[in-house]
């Protein structure tokens, strides 16, 4: 039998480092982002102040003893620290746990979470995270948009990988789950070799001494053998259903979401089919201080709501037989998800843990997984799983066919509009294949008159973008990058927008 237990996630974004200074200018944190943030429409409270001005550094000592202080006071167990690691063992914003390590007198439990994707420029052909996006001023539009590449290699980099973590899962304080120390997969369903790596890597552990390493997945979409569980990440997970419902508004060109919405969605989250599922909540959520007028944010968020959905996902533990819930997250202060206090609203969402923690500090859940599913459970998590598998197929298909577009040169983008006298032309959908578009358009000296795209942030500042609720212009073709084309282009003619194509028919005529 066990307790619950609330994890914070933890972003170790604020200490100057090397790679910062390089690519968004000396000096470079999160806290650069978060005070210079600026309201974007009327009631818009920003910038976020942290309670006495505290602008911490993360290298500093005192600072984990502050929070140590805080997160037992208040019934935080344990920091789930993103773990930033690339190509050739190359290591980003790791200071913070490393010291940490070091410092035995401090009692903070933590696990580590690895964010695995290449870190890029916003305009960059390349899958990966986009950092600083309101920092980025490289109008020369360098090199192919990679800050720093990720490349999982083989066995020899997985051995690699392996030696560097095994100093933090030797820790006592390390998280362990059935006494295997926790470790989780940001991007699970984005790493190729991640059954082979895991097996490998649960070898080297039992070698070591361990019993062995207790993987979670975040962002799959469902059953995945290698892993022990799965953590439904938010707020990705609840704002893409809100968005499929069109459940948001557009203010000034932010999207925003109901927090009450938000609440009820993450309530309403089920088990994955056949895996123990952990469950996340967030206390708010506002990512203008990175983005600015590109970016998304709650509109009604509150400690009241906040202790709601606290409430929820406790109750959601126990019928799951789960010990543990995460909470996103401990100081994300540039996208407004954090636990500490701030000059608004001082210490209202620890407190709202607190007393969450306190009616339920004697309850205990049994170990073993216990949640059975519904038939509708079933059916709606397998049809989820066949779209995802449809959708990958055509961005596969699709992607390969636009880019042998591109190297052969017997087409020309740019003959073909000429020929066609289209003069205005727009993209919806800036995701994988419309960066692709938009860049051999930018190259082909193609003006782009906007885009659009329900939650992406804009290419180019130069590039005006539109969501899909706002009023969009007319142009003389608007090409539909995304899957499921034939719904954008029946919203875009109850828009009285005509001209749109899909990227499938518009190849087609390129190269008929």
């Amino acid at each position: 039998m066990n307790n619950l237990k609330l994890i914070a996630i933890y972003l170790p974004q604020y200490h100057e480092t090397e790679y910062n200074s390089r690519w968004w200018g000396k000096g470079f944190t999160d806290w650069t982002a978060v005070k210079k943030a600026l309201p974007c429409f009327d009631d818009h409270k920003q910038p976020k102040i942290p309670l006495g001005y505290d602008y911490y550094d993360l290298l500093d000592k005192k600072t984990f003893q502050n929070q140590e202080k805080l997160m037992k006071k208040y019934g935080i167990y344990g920091f789930c620290f993103y773990h930033y690691y690339f190509k050739d063992g190359a290591r980003v914003l790791e200071k913070p746990v490393e010291n940490l390590l070091q410092w035995k007198d401090i009692d903070i439990p933590y696990c580590l979470n690895w964010a695995s994707k290449s870190w890029i420029r916003t305009w960059s052909n390349f899958y990966g995270d986009v950092w600083g996006e309101k920092f980025d001023k490289d109008v020369e539009r360098g090199g192919e948009g990679i800050l720093i590449e990720q490349n999982f290699g083989s066995r020899k980099e997985w051995k690699e990988h392996f030696d560097y973590l095994l100093q933090f899962f030797r820790d006592e304080r390390y998280i362990k789950i059935d006494g295997k120390p926790v470790f989780i997969f940001h991007n699970a369903e984005q790493i190729p070799c991640i059954e082979k790596m895991t097996k490998y890597w649960a070898d080297l552990a039992k070698e070591e001494g361990l019993k062995g390493l207790y993987f979670i997945g975040a962002n799959v979409s469902g059953y995945r053998e290698e892993l022990d569980a799965v953590l439904i990440s938010e707020p990705t997970y609840t704002r893409k259903k809100l968005l499929e419902k069109n459940l948001y508004s557009v203010k000034n060109g932010v999207t925003c979401f109901k927090y009450s919405d938000f609440v009820e969605e993450m309530l309403n989250n089920q088990c994955l089919i056949g895996i123990k599922t952990y469950f996340c909540g967030v206390p708010g959520y506002d990512t203008t201080p990175r983005r600015g007028y590109n970016g998304e944010c709650l509109l009604d968020n509150s400690s009241e709501l906040f202790e709601v959905l606290i409430d929820g996902l406790y109750k959601k533990a126990i019928e799951c037989g789960n010990e543990y819930i995460f909470i996103n997250a401990w100081n994300e202060w540039g996208e407004g998800m954090y636990l500490e206090p701030d000059e608004e609203n001082g210490y209202a969402a620890l407190e709202s843990i607190k007393k969450v923690n306190a009616k339920y500090e004697m309850v205990e859940i049994p170990s073993e997984y216990s949640y059975s599913y519904t038939e509708e459970e079933i059916t709606g998590q397998l049809k989820l799983l066949n779209d995802k598998i449809n959708k990958f197929r055509w961005l596969y298909e699709n992607t390969i066919r636009f880019a042998s577009i591109i190297q052969n040169n017997s087409y020309k983008i740019k003959k073909y509009f000429n020929k066609k006298n289209i003069k205005k032309i727009s993209v919806y959908g800036v995701g994988p294949i419309g960066k692709l578009l938009i860049n051999q358009l930018i190259q082909e000296g193609i003006e782009i008159a906007y885009t659009v795209d329900i939650d992406a942030a804009r290419v180019l500042e130069s590039i005006p973008m539109y969501r899909l609720q706002e009023e969009i212009p007319q142009t003389d073709i608007l090409i539909v990058t995304v899957y499921g084309a034939e719904e954008v282009i029946e919203k875009m003619r109850q828009k009285e927008i005509q001209n749109a194509v899909s990227i499938e028919n518009w190849m087609n005529d390129l190269l008929s």
